[in-house]
């Protein structure tokens, strides 16, 4: 050990200084190598992944604002449907269970992941609104348990 130190102390200081900034420099690329670059690169890689879902995003957004939207007299129209359970049951959805109470009731579908948006657009559509509701899955379907209340109830 103390050779080591002999020979570091038998160099000109021009040397020393120069055998150390070289050693440091080595040092420090090797913990960017390490450390910095594969940050860097998955950084990379989600900035990549955010443009194409932004630019996803912003086609959907442009489809949305040109589709044509409901007058008041279609919309008074469409909201007249008066809400009725079986409504649900279709080829894609399947009830299983209704407890009604005074207020609304408890609606228990089995249904595909598409079907799920759909079907909260038909609750407001029949005059309910949705208190709480859960998702587990099922065997081949999602079971959707849906707490309702009818929006005119006092």
């Amino acid at each position: 050990m103390g050779i080591l130190f002999e020979r570091w102390y038998s160099f000109r200081p021009r040397t020393r200084i120069l055998y150390w900034s070289m050693s440091t420099g080595v040092i420090l690329l090797g913990v960017w190598l390490a450390l910095a670059r594969p940050v860097s690169l998955a950084l990379s890689e989600f900035e990549a992944k955010r443009e194409t879902t932004s630019a996803a995003m912003t086609a959907l957004w442009h489809s949305e604002v040109r589709r044509p939207h409901l007058s008041a007299s279609e919309s008074e129209r469409v909201a007249a449907v008066p809400f009725s359970p079986l409504d649900f049951q279709t080829r894609d959805v399947r009830l299983v269970r209704w407890s009604p109470d005074a207020r609304g009731g408890e609606l228990t579908l089995d249904a595909d992941w598409a079907q799920v948006p759909a079907l909260f657009e038909r609750f407001t559509r029949g005059g309910m609104e949705i208190t709480a509701f859960s998702i587990e899955p099922g065997e081949s379907l999602l079971k959707l348990i849906v707490q309702v209340e009818s929006v005119n109830a006092n």
